[in-house]
């Protein structure tokens, strides 16, 4: 059986999602209702149907979807794999959910703090995307793409889970020093008081399906 490594490396940091799994767990599933109902509209997700997750951390997709999130993989590599073990017409679904900053005083304030003890986290400033590519290089010749989909939604949060979602982030528990956990979460909380206990974030979800050749 092969070695997992948890750790991974974002611009020569290494972070670890298992020391935040704890949080991350509590904190990061807020994906709503309508993802799911997409999702399925797809062919994603149906009774009967055999599914693979990667990479949705603590499998929080999967789950919901059972009741019925890539971007650290190597394409090169993952895509030749992912061929390999999907039927012919199989279905390979690439989904995110991301806060836009730019449109969020809070997301900004949030951001501000991160980076003051993560620097060089690379999990800050996203924009709106407007459209998904037609047919990305790094898909062919094993996949086309079937469906795209873009939309925006404001997700409900309170101070708590909103703080919980922050420090779950890559650049915070998952990379920092138990010391400086410590300090952005004081600060990080200090920031909180100053909001409503209840606001809304918007986020922009994308899912990006692609077919086996």
């Amino acid at each position: 059986m092969a070695e997992i490594n948890l750790q991974s490396i974002d611009h020569g940091k290494p972070f670890d999602w298992g020391r935040t799994s704890e949080n991350y767990a509590k904190y990061r599933d807020i994906y709503p209702t309508s993802f799911y109902a997409k999702l399925r509209e797809l062919g994603i997700g149906l009774p009967g149907q055999h599914v693979l997750d990667l990479g949705t951390g603590t499998g929080v997709l999967p789950r919901n979807l059972g009741g019925a999130r890539f971007h650290y993989m190597d394409r090169s590599r993952l895509m030749p794999k992912l061929h390999h073990v999907l039927k012919p017409g199989g279905l390979f679904a690439i989904c995110s959910m991301i806060y836009l900053p730019h449109e969020c005083e809070i997301c900004r304030g949030s951001e501000v703090l991160v980076l003051k003890y993560s620097p060089n986290w690379t999990g800050a400033n996203f924009t709106r995307q407007n459209e998904l590519p037609a047919e990305p290089k790094w898909i062919a010749p094993m996949f086309h793409v079937k469906h795209r989909v873009l939309y925006c939604e404001d997700i409900p949060f309170t101070r708590e889970s909103w703080h919980g979602r922050m420090l779950s982030c890559r650049g915070v528990e998952a990379s920092l020093s138990s010391e400086d956990v410590m300090a952005f979460t004081k600060d990080h909380w200090a920031y909180m008081q100053t909001l409503p206990e209840e606001f809304t974030v918007k986020h922009q979800v994308m899912v990006f399906v692609l077919a086996r050749m």
